[in-house]
């Protein structure tokens, strides 16, 4: 059947065309007659596709795929052809693309479902070395959209000139970190946090007391919970601690925000705060103007340059305080817009302040007292603390 175009326009046997004429005209077999009928209205598409694809040069390299994508898909000949009509002066409406609000695929590639279908179909299916989901869909859909494989410079993509990082949600979504850039020191972060705990603990029972037994990755409830309470008996030390914590994740901007936070902000405030101070480290170190996050599941994608502009739009994984290098930061992904919620508040409700111990205040200080502090609850301890943590 797929030969069947060839048949007709190639052949000059006039009697094979009307041999074939005539058989059409006596079958009833109505899937044949469609699958004939889609088949000469089509014309020679493959042949079509690749002479369109193989003047750009981002599609060259996946002429014979892309073509064979188009040619199998089920849609109207004439989405096909508004796609290649459309394909010289580029498919993607970039200023739409980068407008830094809720889009959908339709939004910015056009009211055509086979255009939609088709880049879902790329962004999941084509790749190249090191490019990610997405990356090569954009490049090959507009002459003004190149990967940085190929051009250099920050970010996945560069966008008419703008250095774009590209998140893309397939089955899960992706983090804002490039762990060979960041410079992190999360074996500090670790060692801080347990000498600091265990100083304030010695300092107020007046006992040796031993290191507590970390885990491999430290979530913002057992801080906020469990190690701050104790760490926040002495002030010194908690700042200490926090600005350890701080430097040890994010080094390239300043990072008050996100070390304050730690100290005296709830879990929220703490999420935020990483998210916030994260997005700016990730995008100095690596030298982007603005990261488009994008779902291939959901259709929709969202750019932005500041954090509170996305993030009431984001969903936020398992994050970590400490944890190793690749799950230094969480996974994101853009909820479906349907989910999204208002426009973001820039107002921040202030954190309590840490309560300030017996220890502080020249009262005496008892083993009862040292789990007291900001967001954990006043819990009865043995004096024996030590055995307590083995």
């Amino acid at each position: 059947m797929r030969n069947l175009i060839n048949i007709l326009t190639e052949s000059e046997d006039q009697g094979l065309k009307k041999d074939i004429v005539n058989l059409v005209k006596t079958t009833s077999d109505e899937p044949v007659l469609k699958r004939v009928l889609k088949i000469l209205k089509a014309g020679d598409i493959e042949g079509r596709v690749k002479a369109v694809l193989n003047k750009d040069a981002d599609a060259r390299k996946f002429v014979d795929t892309i073509a064979e994508m188009i040619e199998r898909m089920d849609a109207p000949i004439e989405e096909k052809d508004d796609f290649l009509n459309r394909y010289p002066k580029g498919i993607v409406d970039i200023k739409t693309l980068l407008s830094g609000k809720p889009v959908t695929f339709s939004d910015f590639l056009g009211d055509n479902d086979f255009t939609v279908d088709l880049f879902t179909t790329m962004t999941t299916s084509l790749s190249s070395h090191g490019v990610g989901p997405g990356e090569v869909a954009f490049a090959v859909l507009s002459p003004k959209i190149s990967w940085s494989g190929q051009t250099g410079g920050g970010g996945d993509l560069q966008i008419d000139g703008h250095a774009v990082e590209l998140k893309t949600s397939v089955s899960s979504g992706g983090r804002w970190i490039n762990p060979r850039k960041a410079n992190m020191n999360l074996p500090g972060i670790r060692k801080a946090i347990v000498e600091a705990e265990q100083a304030a603990l010695q300092k107020l029972s007046g006992a040796a007391v031993p290191p507590r037994e970390l885990p491999a990755r430290l979530n913002i409830a057992t801080w906020v919970n469990e190690i701050r309470p104790n760490i926040g008996q002495d002030a010194k030390l908690l700042q200490q601690c926090t600005q350890a914590m701080a430097d040890g994740l994010f080094n390239h901007v300043n990072n008050k925000e996100y070390q304050q936070a730690l100290a005296s902000g709830g879990e929220h405030d703490i999420l935020m705060s990483l998210m916030k101070v994260g997005y700016e480290n990730y995008k100095k170190y690596s030298g982007f103007e603005g990261i488009l996050l994008m779902s291939a599941k959901g259709k929709n994608a969202q750019y932005f340059t500041d954090f509170d502009k996305i993030k009431d739009r984001i969903k936020i994984d398992t994050t970590y305080l400490y944890a190793p290098e690749g799950e230094a930061m969480p996974k994101v992904e853009i909820l479906p817009i349907g989910e999204m919620g208002a426009e973001p508040e820039t107002d921040v409700e202030p954190s309590a302040p840490i309560a300030k111990p017996k220890a502080m205040t020249g009262g005496s200080v008892s083993a009862s007292d040292l789990s007291f502090g900001p967001g954990g609850e006043r819990k009865r301890r043995t004096a024996d603390l030590g055995r307590a943590r083995r």
